[in-house]
């Protein structure tokens, strides 16, 4: 199959526009996606179908995650430019909310990226030996984009490394770097 520059543009257009939403939340949920796919289609050349299935669900839940983190950032966005008067606590309150929501979404797909990394290690280690870059390179596209969100996470809530989602965020970008060295990239 030819990939046109059409195919991708509108997507890049969408993620270069002088718009807030989507943002690098978005973007990293599409490269996990993308390592995913990357995925079924190494296990395919290698006649598992379990393992393509895996990677498909893994590719969809990742699809997924890219709208809702554009949704979470632009609710905080909008949350942020409520004006502080009349009620500050209640805008403050809810601005909290949105905050910890938008870091939320990162902190899923972070989770999923693992699974991906985690899948693409496995193929790299018993696929056909002309796939096994590819199933290495879907790797580190997860394991990039888990270290993305984990940052997001930290700057969403404004935490310091002692917060349990900040750490558990680190822990994900962790194991998927420790995939991407089982495969040797």
């Amino acid at each position: 199959m030819d990939v046109s520059p059409l195919d991708i543009d509108p997507l890049l257009d969408a993620i270069a526009a002088r718009t807030a939403s989507p943002g690098i939340g978005s973007a990293a949920a599409l490269v996990g996606a993308i390592g995913a796919a990357v995925c079924a289609k190494t296990a395919r050349f290698a006649l598992d179908e379990g393992a393509a299935a895996q990677a498909e669900h893994l590719r969809g839940r990742l699809t997924k995650l890219a709208h809702e983190d554009a949704d979470a950032f632009q609710r905080a966005l909008l949350d942020l430019d409520e004006p502080r008067e009349p009620d500050p606590d209640r805008r403050d309150w809810q601005l909290g909310q949105s905050l910890a929501a938008a870091a939320e979404v990162p902190l899923r797909i972070a989770e999923t990226c693992v699974d991906v990394a985690a899948l693409a290690a496995d193929l790299a280690e018993r696929g056909k030996a002309e796939l096994q870059p590819d199933a290495a390179g879907a790797a580190v596209l997860a394991e990039a984009a888990a270290r993305v969100c984990a940052h997001l996470v930290g700057v969403n809530l404004g935490a310091t490394a002692t917060d349990e989602r900040v750490r558990r965020a680190e822990s994900y970008a962790a194991a998927a770097g420790e995939a991407v060295a089982r495969t040797g990239a």
